[in-house]
């Protein structure tokens, strides 16, 4: 299957360095959706599933760290999107 664009000139593009990719898994995402399971559960071992978790551990991580004040303790959990 050939990319749209290839990582190094999308890194080029953006003008940042790509920290992760979700591979291209056509089986296990379909396997997913028909099965109404999110591809973390429906597949744990895939390569999608397993690049997936790495992201939400680092949005974790970025989440928890507490202000460079240090006045503010880390929240528990984190968001996907902030309000306001």
């Amino acid at each position: 299957m050939k990319q749209a664009m290839p990582p190094s000139e999308f890194q080029k593009a953006l003008g940042r360095k790509i920290n992760l990719q979700i591979p291209e898994e056509p089986k296990q995402f379909t396997k997913a959706a028909n099965t109404g399971q999110p591809v973390v559960q429906s597949d744990k071992r895939s390569k999608a599933s397993r690049a997936l978790n790495r992201l939400v551990k680092k949005t974790i991580k970025i989440e928890a760290k507490p202000e460079e004040k240090g006045t503010e303790k880390p929240k528990k959990g984190f968001k996907l999107f902030k309000k306001g």
